[in-house]
């Protein structure tokens, strides 16, 4: 079953993890709200998602002279539904702000424990210099949260 329409019983998980399946969720929102419910006492809700910054538009390196690529970063402000070529498929995805995601989650009675932009560190780059380039942008954006009742 899709995460919206997924039943259980109250307190039926101590860790809940969602692995970048959030931004494909239209009312994501809803989705929050569960989670507390479905949490045991003590229990964490993980998730990762793509940053907003890369879901913002238009997914590709912008070339310029130099030795940096730039990210181009389009309609950020401008939240929903957008169509993204991926692995040879349109797909769509729903685009929010960093302050709307970490709002659903403190509407929805989670605490945030922990907010985490993943980049390449020293040894990632000392292998692949490419991988600098990852640095200049955050893909991802993992969160840590906590139900109503604490969590660890």
């Amino acid at each position: 079953a899709f995460v919206e329409e997924f039943v259980t019983s109250d307190g039926s998980f101590d860790l809940i993890v969602s692995s970048l399946a959030l931004h494909y969720v239209n009312r994501v929102e809803a989705v929050f709200r569960k989670i507390p419910c479905w949490l045991s006492h003590g229990g964490v809700f993980v998730f990762s998602i793509e940053h907003p910054i890369f879901s913002a538009g238009p997914r590709e390196w912008l070339i310029v002279p130099g030795p940096v690529k730039v990210w181009p970063v389009i309609n950020y402000a401008l939240e929903g539904p957008r169509i993204v070529h991926w692995l040879g498929h349109d797909v769509l995805k729903c685009h929010r702000t960093l302050s709307s995601i970490l709002s659903g989650v403190l509407n929805s009675q989670l605490a945030v424990l922990e907010v985490v932009e993943p980049c390449c560190d020293t040894a990632t780059v000392a292998l692949r210099a490419d991988a600098m380039a990852e640095n200049h942008r955050p893909a991802f954006l993992v969160v840590k949260c906590a139900g109503p009742d604490g969590g660890a």
